[in-house]
């Protein structure tokens, strides 16, 4: 390409083939600003949001692997009466907990040319009816191979706090862990509020319903920035319900109340499903 005269000269004026496949041993192609292009470097990205198997690239050195585990579901009761026919029990059940949320940066050798990648199932919601409580259910753990496991985030529970899965899970050269937020837990009218979170999935909202049919309260669940939301916990004292579940990459559904009149049922949100994604470079 020509220069002119007074202008700058870049690189690109000179290097005009790309390094892509056959070209091994070319300099790659820059832009029109001298510069590489931002995706120089990364050789090959594989997603799953379901069961599959990961293949390992020819080449490259290393692989950022992100996990995140499916969450927890909400739990459930129906064990409140009504104004004037209290059933002497309050009906209280916290959110589930977020799944765990895991980065790690690993040397592309420990794994092998393919890897079975398990995506885990949010925990499968939960009913009530008639005076009966559930708690909810256990997310499914996330993992590549043997060698990563993110744990599944913990059920709601009746009242009492259910957590996040994997808070001490650790791997060589990790860049970031996170277990999943805590469940939002009752507490009287006004349940707590579950934590937002960064890079975790975040716990669902818990429900309570006194044991007179009233007070009642709910809580929303916690936001994610990177992952997925906590579901809202849902009460009535007059209807069937059904909770929140929690958003895809692991959130926690939300809790469930109602009253054991006429038949009602309090149906807890489900957890939301993981995530694998791996970046090799």
């Amino acid at each position: 390409m020509a220069i002119n005269a007074g202008s700058n000269a870049l690189a690109s004026d000179f290097i005009t083939t790309s390094a892509g496949a056959g070209d091994v041993g070319k300099a790659p192609k820059l832009n029109a600003s001298g510069r590489l292009d931002s995706s120089f470097g990364i050789t090959n990205v594989q997603e799953f949001t379901a069961n599959g198997t990961w293949t390992k690239p020819p080449t490259s050195t290393w692989a950022l692997v992100e996990m995140i585990a499916g969450g927890g579901s909400g739990a459930s009761s129906s064990r409140a009466g009504t104004a004037g026919v209290p059933s002497g029990t309050d009906s209280q059940s916290t959110g589930g907990g977020g799944g765990e949320s895991r980065i790690e940066l690993i040397p592309l050798f420990l794994l092998g040319v393919t890897e079975a990648v398990t995506v885990g199932a949010g925990g499968v919601a939960v009913t009530a009816t008639g005076g009966a409580r559930a708690d909810g259910n256990k997310g499914g753990d996330t993992s590549v191979g043997s060698l990563l496991i993110a744990d599944g985030g913990d059920g709601g529970l009746n009242g009492n706090s259910a957590s996040g899965g994997g808070a001490t899970a650790t791997y060589y050269n990790s860049v970031k862990k996170d277990s999943g937020g805590n469940s939002a837990a009752a507490n009287g009218a006004v349940p707590l509020a579950s934590a937002n979170t960064v890079f975790s999935p975040s716990a669902g909202g818990g429900a309570y319903l006194e044991r007179d049919g009233s007070p009642e309260g709910s809580s929303a669940g916690g936001t994610s920035t990177h992952a997925g939301s906590g579901g809202a916990g849902a009460v009535s004292d007059s209807a069937s319900l059904t909770a929140t579940s929690g958003g895809v990459k692991g959130g926690g559904g939300g809790g469930a109340c109602t009253n054991q009149t006429g038949g009602r049922i309090a149906t807890s949100g489900a957890g939301g499903r993981g995530y694998v994604r791996i970046t090799v470079f």
